[in-house]
């Protein structure tokens, strides 16, 4: 299985619409970064985006559903680098409202 979401791949529900991935633009050790569009339900073009994934490829692997699977014995290691993701997410979040 593949370690990054495929192009055509939808993803959660905006209030106005979905995710569509176009492209990988770039990987780290921890995370995948994707060029997205927003599209209407009827599946309009709204907007293009940067899409920053946790996907810490060390230690997961991804499922037949696109889904991320962690190791049992490795789930505490994946929660504490999660929680460091999303604390530098809402971060950045911060500084680029200011």
């Amino acid at each position: 299985m593949d370690k990054y979401l495929s192009p055509g791949t939808v993803l959660n529900s905006t209030d106005s619409g979905y995710y569509e991935i176009k492209k990988v633009t770039g990987e780290g050790s921890t995370s995948v970064a994707y060029e997205a569009e927003i599209r209407s339900d009827e599946g309009s073009l709204l907007d293009r985006v940067i899409l920053k994934e946790y996907n810490p490829y060390f230690i997961t692997e991804r499922s037949d559903d696109g889904s991320l699977v962690c190791p049992e014995n490795r789930e505490d290691e994946f929660r504490a680098g999660r929680r460091r993701f999303l604390d530098a997410v809402r971060i950045q979040r911060e500084m680029r409202l200011n």
